[in-house]
């Protein structure tokens, strides 16, 4: 493997883009003759269960503050565990960089949040149409300055990704694509999909190697229609059939160099993937809660009705009415009790070391399941994914390494993060 951090590859035989006329992209048919690569991955289920049980450990001893640590150590295994042509990737980010970055952005967090105390409820509804815009702005501008935050840290054979632009663009760019694609109902969100992706790609690179895109959105038009008038009866699912041929097609136009990529994506193999995830997320909770609710002995409600009492008897007698009225809540009260929380049964049933034990069991099986989604989503990632080209990188030189800013990546964290990136 080669190990040079900051050297060229090899002898320079690949021209550097210098101006606009480099960008033309080798002819396609000269890319589909050279050989294709598969990547490979070797992480495995057990070992990433093991890291989020000891991250989860450790956040909890150091009451949240390794949360950074944890995910930068999860980063570096699945990266690493990625290899192409012989060589794996490596990746260089550290949790000092995640925490400096949240820790500069709770000053503009704590002034919204404080904002939001203020205001009176009465306002609330208005004030959160008002602040939804600027909050989705926030976000889109946040996951693209992460993006670029860990880009910077993933090396090839020495060379690292950089992804240039401007994340403020990209958000408003991105909201005016999707208000397009809701005046014209959808039809617009080919155009829309490839010219946010487009973006993105064409600040992209890979050292002073640049990305190149040359889609088409129009092969994409007949199959968004189509799964648009499906998508009301199929409650969504027929977008799935969308969306693996826009990222085939998005792959299938892309270009670094003489490299060319290719994906094998189908609704079908999506609609498995996902339907499968959701079902692994889910099986911890229902057998826990299965064992609680069988575990319970059976409710006997009593449902004896008050015998009934004459209009001329209540009229008679205030006394009745309210004897009557007593039983009445005696009962509502007696079966809402028998009614309560299973939970509350069996911790009479088992004591609090059987609540515990639930309680250990359902985290567990849920940091296995999440484990398991992420190893599922991973080989199918590189089950459906092929590099095609000529095992040459000559050329490609580490340009100055941008590390891009903390700050986004910190305000992304807020939002939310996924590791298998």
């Amino acid at each position: 493997m080669n190990n040079t951090t900051n050297t060229t590859l090899s002898a320079s035989t690949i021209p550097v883009r210098t101006d606009e006329a480099s960008q033309i992209p080798p002819s396609t048919d000269a890319l589909w003759q050279n050989p294709p690569h598969q990547v490979h991955y070797d992480g495995t289920t057990n070992t990433i269960w093991s890291m989020w049980i000891l991250n989860l450990v450790l956040k909890i001893i150091t009451l949240g503050t390794y949360t950074f640590w944890g995910k930068t150590r999860m980063r570096r295994y699945l990266v690493e565990s990625f290899s192409l042509m012989g060589d794996r990737f490596t990746y260089t980010g550290r949790g000092t960089e995640l925490l400096l970055g949240f820790l500069k952005t709770l000053p503009f967090w704590a002034a919204f949040i404080t904002l939001f105390l203020i205001i009176p409820p009465t306002m609330m509804n208005r004030a959160i149409l008002y602040v939804y815009p600027f909050v989705l702005i926030l976000v889109l501008a946040a996951s693209y300055a992460g993006l670029r935050y860990r880009y910077s840290r993933i090396f090839w054979r020495g060379v690292c990704l950089q992804l240039k632009g401007s994340a403020w663009f990209y958000a408003f760019y991105t909201i005016g694509q999707l208000v397009l694609t809701l005046l014209t109902l959808g039809i617009y969100a080919p155009y829309a999909d490839i010219k946010c992706t487009q973006y993105l790609y064409k600040n992209s690179y890979f050292g002073s190697q640049p990305f190149y895109m040359t889609p088409s959105p129009r092969l994409l038009m007949k199959t968004n229609i189509v799964t648009l008038l499906l998508a009301l009866v199929t409650f969504g699912v027929a977008r799935l059939w969308y969306s693996a041929k826009l990222h085939n097609h998005i792959f299938a136009s892309l270009r670094l160099g003489h490299f060319r990529f290719h994906t094998t994506y189908s609704g079908y193999n999506i609609l498995e993937l996902l339907f499968g995830n959701i079902i692994l997320i889910l099986a911890p909770y229902l057998i826990v809660f299965s064992v609680l609710f069988f575990a319970t002995p059976p409710i006997h409600i009593d449902s004896t009705i008050p015998a009934p009492v004459s209009t001329n008897t209540l009229l008679e007698s205030t006394d009745t009415v309210n004897k009557v009225q007593a039983r009445v809540d005696n009962i509502v009260q007696e079966n809402i009790r028998k009614l309560g929380s299973p939970i509350i049964n069996f911790i009479d049933i088992t004591g609090f070391y059987g609540v515990l034990i639930s309680v250990i069991a359902l985290i567990l099986g849920s940091g296995w399941a999440s484990a398991l989604v992420m190893q599922r989503r991973l080989e199918f990632f590189v089950r459906h994914f092929t590099v095609i080209g000529e095992d040459n990188t000559s050329g490609i030189i580490q340009s100055k390494h941008n590390k891009g800013g903390i700050l986004g990546e910190g305000a992304h964290l807020l939002f939310g993060d996924s590791v298998a990136f």
